[in-house]
């Protein structure tokens, strides 16, 4: 039996304040940009490696498209725009509870028909495919576990839930994460805690990869050697899958 929903809509990111989300939100593409430039390397590429991750796993081997895609902890939109851009037949939600952060969303989104931002949960609505993208180390770890459970209550009864984290084995990783303020104090997961983690909490863990080897200088690499290495803990983040157990369900 899975929590109501309305446990759901509690703060997808309790190790900070809403205010203080709020208080990054205007300026959150620049101090990312600024943490990222002395690497060349633009955020919008991060963003462009999870939605590929997503294509590889919800497109490949005839698996059915998603029509209806909750962004958990959506922050500023990036992530929610390039969804509803790249799925474009499905209606994409973005929720988070930073309201100065869903206004700078609504912004970069506004002439999609098909995305939408709400800091609740929409109470008729059961998720294909649910994406907590960087938001797991804004929660404390011992609430980790309660936030993937609580996902169940929000997906269709096929759905499944993808998870993207920083990578704490990369070092430039955890370079990058100490000069962001939006990220002070934070707790890396590893993959191999998130999968533990996951089984623990009910899912059927389904898809495990490590994402964004090369950078800006190396990007002719990327399209034909990053799929390769996606089993190696060297990528700067990783994408987990998941769905429910339904046998301990």
């Amino acid at each position: 039996m899975t929590p109501a929903r309305s446990q759901v809509d509690s703060n997808p990111r309790a190790h900070r304040s809403d205010e203080d989300f709020d208080r990054h939100a205007e300026h959150y593409d620049e101090a990312l940009a600024g943490v990222l430039q002395p690497f060349g390397e633009d955020p919008s590429h991060f963003d462009a490696c999870k939605v590929g991750a997503l294509e590889r796993w919800m497109l490949g081997k005839g698996a059915m498209t998603p029509t209806r895609i909750l962004d958990f902890g959506c922050g500023v939109g990036r992530l929610s725009v390039l969804l509803a851009q790249r799925f474009s037949s499905a209606r994409v939600v973005g929720v988070d509870v930073s309201k100065t952060s869903l206004e700078v969303a609504a912004a970069r989104g506004g002439n999609l028909a098909n995305l939408s931002f709400s800091e609740q949960v929409p109470e008729s609505v059961q998720f294909d495919l649910i994406i907590a993208a960087n938001v797991l180390h804004h929660i404390r770890p011992q609430e980790r576990r309660g936030v993937l459970v609580s996902l169940q209550d929000c997906l269709a009864p096929s759905g499944q839930v993808a998870i993207f984290e920083h990578n704490p084995w990369n070092p430039l990783t955890r370079f990058v994460v100490s000069r962001c303020g939006f990220d002070e104090g934070v707790e890396l997961l590893s993959l191999r805690a998130l999968t533990a983690m996951a089984r623990m909490g009910g899912y059927e863990v389904v898809q495990r990869r490590y994402l964004v080897f090369f950078p800006r200088v190396l990007r002719f690499l990327r399209r034909r050697v990053e799929p390769a290495l996606s089993r190696f803990p060297l990528g700067a983040q990783y994408m987990c899958g998941m769905r429910v157990n339904r046998k301990t369900a």
